[in-house]
């Protein structure tokens, strides 16, 4: 084969190889993106449902220091103690007046 046809053939390879690449990263970056639109708002809320769970205990069984320990939950629960001690306390006997 002559010598400038295989040089013209590696520059063509090479010039098709570059968008294809880029297309294939391209689409890449938008599947990632679409996933992240999915997982993103559920791993939120099952977050916020987490963080949540001492308030909605408290709510569920109808606790008499219920507001108490929503606020203890919002200012306190981001802190591991404060959201077990919140979670503790919310499920403490108490009784509906």
């Amino acid at each position: 084969m002559n010598p400038e046809a295989v040089k013209y053939r590696k520059e063509v390879g090479l010039i098709l190889a570059v968008p294809t690449a880029l297309f294939a990263l391209a689409i890449a970056g938008v599947i990632q993106y679409a996933v992240g639109l999915i997982v993103a708002p559920i791993l939120m809320a099952i977050i916020a449902a987490i963080y949540g769970l001492p308030t909605i205990v408290a709510y569920r069984r109808q606790h008499r220091e219920k507001a108490a320990i929503m606020l203890a939950n919002i200012l306190f629960g981001w802190t591991f103690v404060g959201w077990g001690l919140t979670l503790v306390w919310a499920c403490t006997a108490s009784e509906t007046q």
